[in-house]
């Protein structure tokens, strides 16, 4: 990641569709995440994970709220693509 980018996505911390252009600069083989954008102008909601290898796609266990810093929100984004993979594998072994 270049110092441009860090300084873009740092700058448009409270636009997070914009940082999200550039997670695949932030979290290995991820292409986007899927955000649904709040009709009253609030805060973008966090839907699902989009590999960058394939058409894999991953929905969260649990829908969030991108709050806060650009870091703060991109750091649940990465713990909650684990929790769904955790819960993913849970459910493939209960079957």
């Amino acid at each position: 990641m270049s110092e441009d980018d860090l300084l873009y996505m740092l700058s448009n911390s409270n636009t997070p569709s914009l940082v999200i252009e550039y997670i695949n600069k932030v979290i290995l083989n991820t292409k986007t995440v899927t955000l649904k954008e709040d009709a009253g102008g609030g805060r973008p909601t966090a839907v699902d994970w989009v590999s960058a290898v394939g058409i894999e796609k991953l929905n969260f266990s649990r829908q969030f709220v991108l709050n806060g810093k650009t870091e703060e929100y991109l750091d649940v984004v990465l713990k909650e693509t684990s929790v769904a993979l955790k819960d993913l594998m849970n459910d493939s072994f209960e079957d």
